[in-house]
């Protein structure tokens, strides 16, 4: 009996050891790193010998560029996204729009030009070498694969030190592919940070991940640069900005200057609404006004001329788009403004283009960078108004027009609106302050400037639940208090003295517009250190208003 225990022990014995070693085997396995290199053609999706991977800072960019005649051709929406968006093509007029600081150069496409052009399939690539004329940028070719690597970007990105040899991978785990190895000492653009791994960019154009334990504490990168183009110069002042808007419908309204400003104090710019674009081929209705100018100028005020889409002929998105995505009809509109400018002597334009689609925000931003052109070499100010920033809005590219314009000024109201389906503030604390710290985000203090309400809404809600409002000034809106006995308190969260009451038919609610919202609104502009205050709109203020806002701007 003994002697059959025996071998049935040794075999139990075999397999325990078996399996131990086989657990410990597998163990190892999954703590050792793979030491296998990607295939770098397969990671650059470069099939052949014409095709050349492009690497833009920290981007490997979906299209490759193409090997022609010895020279690399990029395509337009590539050059567009991820090198110079100040390179503008119009396919509907054949022409290519650079701009640079002083300059707005066009390029005929209808005359062949191989070295700098080539249309394949219908889209345009550039030349690098054409790219690189026009593009603050270093640029190398290397091979093995064949790829070119840019740098575009010079300050306001994170890096990090490489502390221990070690290998960037395809993706983030030991068991991913290598890409390439980096000794001690390499700095690393950075990308993105995992919980144990750092995405990041090599200056010979991988974008991968490295173990954190073997990189250190990422940190900014600053560094003294010149720029091979030019720098962006701007006309901001040397003061706060205490602007408010005129509306101005008629020659009329212009003449009635001195009696609109008579009761105002500490302004220093103002607005009128001079400019509208009146139709589609690009003509604008100018109420532009000399006396108007040299009025305001003896009151020792800036003229910042309004050009508008909205209070014209024009006055809709598909018509905005029309005008805007013509190369020829921005070119009409800056010089109508420009031979006002000339002849009225007004200081600067503010443009209030609110009706732009998400498809127009190129155009858009390219009319904002060829009038900044027009402005800076004519000393004119140019400012550009904005809503409140939100995600649907980028496309506005708001950090685009605090480069290339003087000042962004942000509209700090219309939170709820007439056609909001619930009654509310028009500019409560938090959606100001929100605004603050999200313009902040994209646009330098000294060039961002915070817009904000002279008007309130007034809600009535009947007993089916319908809602409607009407606008008025602080004045009217302070006398609705006794003419509909509303019970009033401040309420702490929207910043405002708030309003109710109700009678057999309807609900009454209104957040007021007054001097203690205006305080709260004024300190949080000045707490951000913002470049000024604008208001909408002049006459709807009331007379201790300018107290408020002017010791908030010493």
């Amino acid at each position: 009996m003994k002697k059959n225990i025996a071998p049935v022990l040794i075999v139990l014995v075999l397999i325990v050891v078996i399996g131990a070693v086989g657990t410990v085997t597998f163990l190892i396995d999954r703590k050792t790193p793979s030491k296998t290199h990607m295939d770098l053609s397969t990671y650059y999706n470069v099939t052949d010998d014409t095709q050349v991977a492009l690497v833009a800072d920290d981007t490997v960019c979906e299209k490759l560029g193409k090997l022609i005649d010895g020279s690399v051709f990029v395509d337009y929406d590539t050059v567009s996204t991820n090198i110079n968006k100040r390179i503008y093509w119009d396919p509907e007029e054949n022409v290519l729009v650079v701009t640079t600081p002083t300059q707005v150069i066009k390029n005929d496409l209808s005359v062949d030009n191989p070295g700098v052009y080539r249309l394949i399939d219908g889209q345009l690539y550039l030349s690098m070498d054409f790219i690189q004329q026009y593009t603050d940028m270093e640029m190398q070719m290397l091979e093995a694969p064949a790829r070119m690597v840019m740098k575009t970007e010079w300050n306001g990105y994170s890096c990090v030190d490489v502390t221990a040899d070690s290998a960037v991978r395809y993706k983030g785990g030991i068991k991913s592919d290598i890409l390439t190895e980096v000794t001690a000492g390499t700095v690393l653009r950075l990308v993105d940070t995992l919980d144990n791994w750092y995405q990041v960019a090599t200056a010979d154009g991988y974008v991968g991940y490295i173990e954190k334990t073997s990189a250190g504490e990422p940190y900014e990168q600053t560094q003294e640069h010149t720029s091979s183009i030019g720098d962006y110069t701007s006309l901001t002042k040397d003061y706060k900005i205490n602007m408010v808007w005129h509306q101005t419908t008629s020659q009329a309204a212009n003449a009635a200057l001195a009696a609109s400003i008579a009761n105002t104090k500490g302004l220093n710019t103002i607005a009128p609404t001079w400019f509208f674009i009146n139709d589609t081929d690009g003509n604008l209705t100018s109420l532009a006004s000399t006396d108007y100018v040299n009025a305001a100028h003896n009151a020792g005020m800036e003229v910042w001329a309004v050009i508008n889409d909205f209070d014209g002929a024009m006055n809709s998105s598909d018509g905005t788009y029309t005008v805007l995505n013509s190369t020829a009809k921005r070119e009409k509109i800056i010089a109508q403004l420009m031979e006002a400018a000339a002849a009225t002597g007004f200081d600067g334009i503010n443009v209030d283009i609110e009706k732009v689609p998400e498809k127009g925000g190129p155009d858009f931003i390219q009319f904002i960078r060829e009038l900044s052109v027009s402005c800076r070499n004519a000393g004119l100010v140019l400012s550009v108004d904005d809503y409140v920033p939100m995600p649907y809005t980028a496309y506005l590219d708001r950090k685009e027009q605090g480069i290339v314009a003087d000042y962004v000024i942000t509209m700090g109201y219309d939170e709820h609106t007439s056609s909001s389906e619930e009654a509310g503030s028009v500019a409560s604390i938090g959606f100001v302050k929100d605004g603050i710290t999200n313009i902040l985000k994209e646009v330098p203090a000294n060039k961002a400037i915070m817009g904000i309400p002279f008007y309130t809404r007034f809600w009535t809600t009947n007993s089916n639940g319908v809602i409607e409002s009407a606008t008025y000034n602080m004045t009217d809106a302070a006398a609705l208090v006794d003419q509909y006995h509303l019970q009033t308190y401040f309420d702490e969260t929207s910043g405002q003295n708030y309003g109710e009451a109700s009678d057999e038919l309807n609900e009454y609610q209104i957040w007021f517009e007054d001097a203690d919202s205006i305080g709260l609104k004024m300190q949080a502009i000045q707490e951000g250190n913002l470049a000024g205050v604008a208001a909408w709109k002049l006459g709807f203020e009331s007379a201790d208003i300018w107290d408020v806002i002017s010791q908030h701007l010493q």
